[in-house]
């Protein structure tokens, strides 16, 4: 089974995988990277400098 990585940009790879079983057959159906606290931050920065950098200056009628 191909492995799901997480796509931050700037973050470090965890290579912390895991499984995703199906509720209803119990079969692994996917295997995913977690997220870390670093991962974590990362992402809200990523987020933060694209409102300020991007959707702050959009205005409103485009954000929607």
């Amino acid at each position: 089974m191909k492995p799901y990585k997480l796509f931050v940009q700037n973050a470090k790879p965890t290579n912390i995988f895991k499984k995703i079983q199906s509720p209803y057959s119990g079969e692994i159906v996917a295997e995913v990277e977690q997220a870390d606290a670093d991962v974590l931050e990362q992402a809200l920065k990523n987020a933060e400098d694209s409102f300020h950098g991007v959707m702050k200056k959009m205005p409103a009628y485009k954000r929607a």
